[in-house]
Formats: C-alpha cells, sequence, structure tokens
C-alpha cells in the first residue's frame, strides 16, 4: 500500500508539469549544464549547438538566447506538448482510479493474531481428518493448536465433557501465551459437538465452526442403544459404588454399535440425554458469534438439516450453514477452503 501511495504521489506531480516548464534545468548550476551534452536534431549544425553551451559563443546572452528552431524542431515539439498535454489529462484520473480501488474493503483479510483449537473426533487422534484445514490456516497466520481430546483412540474416554471443557481452555491459554488475541474453535464429528459445547460456555469465543457434528446422545437412535445402561451408570453415581472403576458401557458410532470404556460419571455426561453434550441445547446457549456448520450430503447428520441445531445458534449475520458433496470423514477435506475463506471474511 505505500508503494501504491508514492506512485500516486509522483503521478500527481507529473501531471502539473506543463510543457513549457523546466524547473530542474532553470535551477541547476552552469557547471551541470556544461557536464551534460545536448542532442544534436536533424537541422542543427555545430554553431548553433555552440550558441546553446554556457560560456560558448560571441557572449554570455547568446548562451540564454538559442537561436530559432526550424520547421522540423517546431513540429516535434508541437507533438511532444501534444503528448505531454495528453498525459497531464489523464494521470490524475487513472490516479483516481487507483485511490478508488485502494479505498476499497478488502476481500479477505489475514488470519493473523488468530488463535484455532482444532477438536479431533471420536476414536481417532490429534490431527486424524483434519482436512488440511489447521495447516492452510497456519499459512495464512494463524497460530494451531490441536489438542488430543479425552475421546481419542488412546483415552476413550478419559474425562467429563466438563472436564474436556477445562482442557480446552489450557489449549486456548497456550494460543494466548504465543500471542494469539482471538480464539476461534473448530471441531470434526465429536469435535464438533465439543467445539460448539465449549462456545455455549466460553465468552473469550470469537467464532466456531462445526464439521460433520456427531455424537447425538437425545436422538431417538442413540436413547435406545444407552438408556439402560445410563439408568444404571447413574445408579453407581446414587450409591457411590464402582466410581474410579471403567465399565464397557453400549455406544455408537455413526449407527454403527460400539462400547464405551468409562467410569460411571464419565458416562453419565457424555450419554445423558439431557445432559452437557446435547448439541441442540449448546446452540441455543450459544452467544451470537458467527457460526460455522458445515453438512456432508452423505454423512447421517445431513438428514437433519439446519433445524435441527444450527438455526438456533445463527444469531450472527455471518454465521452460514455449508453442504457439500463428502462423507461424514472426508467433510473437512472437501470444505476446507470454504472454511479459510470464511474465517478471513469475518
Amino acid at each position: 500500500m505505500t508503494a501504491m501511495w508514492r506512485w500516486l504521489a509522483f503521478a500527481c506531480d507529473a501531471a502539473r508539469v506543463r510543457p513549457s516548464a523546466a524547473p530542474d534545468i532553470a535551477k541547476a548550476p552552469s557547471t551541470a549544464l556544461c557536464a551534460v551534452p545536448l542532442p544534436r536534431y536533424a537541422g542543427e549544425d555545430e554553431d548553433s549547438l555552440a550558441a546553446l553551451q554556457p560560456g560558448k559563443g560571441e557572449g554570455s546572452s547568446a548562451a540564454l538566447h538559442p537561436p530559432p528552431r526550424s520547421a522540423a524542431q517546431r513540429g516535434r515539439g508541437t507533438a511532444r506538448s501534444a503528448v505531454e498535454g495528453a498525459l497531464a489529462r489523464w494521470i490524475p484520473r487513472i490516479a483516481f482510479l487507483l485511490l478508488l480501488v485502494a479505498a476499497l474493503p478488502a476481500h479477505a483479510g489475514s488470519l493473523a493474531g488468530t488463535g484455532v483449537v482444532f477438536l479431533h473426533g471420536k476414536g481417532v487422534w490429534a490431527g486424524a481428518f483434519d482436512g488440511g484445514i489447521p495447516a492452510a490456516l497456519e499459512a495464512e497466520g494463524a497460530l494451531i493448536a490441536e489438542p488430543e481430546m479425552p475421546w481419542s483412540f488412546t483415552r476413550l474416554y478419559g474425562a467429563t465433557y466438563d472436564e474436556a471443557m477445562a482442557e480446552i481452555d489450557a489449549a486456548v491459554a497456550q494460543l494466548k501465551a504465543r500471542g494469539a488475541t482471538r480464539i476461534v474453535v473448530i471441531g470434526h464429528s465429536l469435535g464438533a459437538n465439543a467445539a460448539i459445547g465449549y462456545a455455549a460456555r466460553r465468552s473469550a469465543v470469537a467464532a466456531v465452526v462445526a464439521l460433520a457434528p456427531g455424537h447425538l446422545p437425545e436422538t431417538a437412535e442413540m436413547r435406545a442403544r444407552t438408556k439402560d445402561a445410563v439408568a444404571e451408570a447413574r445408579g453407581m453415581l446414587a450409591a457411590g459404588t464402582g466410581l474410579t472403576s471403567r465399565h464397557a458401557w453400549p455406544d455408537m458410532i455413526q449407527g454403527i454399535p460400539t462400547f464405551a470404556f468409562a467410569t460411571p460419571a464419565v458416562y453419565v455426561s457424555m450419554f445423558d440425554p439431557n445432559g452437557p453434550a446435547v448439541i441442540p441445547k449448546n446452540t441455543t446457549a450459544m452467544r451470537p458469534i458467527p457460526f460455522l456448520w458445515v453438512a456432508g450430503t452423505s454423512d447421517p447428520i445431513f438428514a437433519r438439516g439446519p433445524d435441527y441445531a444450527f438455526a438456533r445458534g445463527a444469531r450472527n449475520p455471518k454465521s452460514r450453514y455449508l453442504e457439500v458433496s463428502a462423507s461424514h470423514l472426508t467433510t473437512p477435506w472437501v470444505a476446507q477452503s470454504q472454511v479459510v475463506e470464511w474465517l478471513k471474511s469475518l
């Protein structure tokens, strides 16, 4: 931008010069003039050139009054004056247009100063199925944190939902220590669930991105599988038995029956149909921050549409519901560029 303003200043100065003006030459000392050889045009002879050189000719006045130019010279002067006149008219117009372009808002800004926490999905690991989004955001200047969450392959399930929020707090603190001035939380699958949950509980979040959100404990499908287990875990908590031991409880990943190994408290926290991991309840509690929900057309959650949970949290004019042709696992890859551009537009 500095270079553009310098060019504009030069252009405006050039526009003020008239064909008859020669400020640099008028101010230059005679020694400087003697050091610069004068060009020879057709029709000029040695005597006419000598008359233009200071200190040559019959007297000092001859150097200040050159002989009349020929018709050919006058023709060239007229043509040059026409060109300079045209430049004098057009350069200000071009400069004005460049000023207008410079004043237009940028389509997308840099992500310098933005800290991004990316939360992985259930049963995988930090960086898995992130679609290259963290690397793409880092290339735009963002600071990235990809913590291993309690639902990773090696930790499943190692902490309650609220304890997971505290782990995200630690990642946010690290980003702020590195210079982040605004925080964006992005998640995939259960990580998207947690990103929404974190935004519902923390005021420091500037924007949230939910990629193929998963883990829906309140739905009829999940409740049919976990209802009895949740009741059993609640009974153990009430009786104070087996509180520190991990038990095998029913789980389901994208419609596929699996098992969760967790303490009673962790299981109730993650699978209670009225508990902290319910997405619609969390989107309702979110502040009106920019909210991007990305649904793959081949992902089971796609059938639920925006009214399932997105519409409850889309109270910011920059919020978007994005549909991409992808499965549950490929949604981040397919949506990578859209996610980056959306964040840059905020």
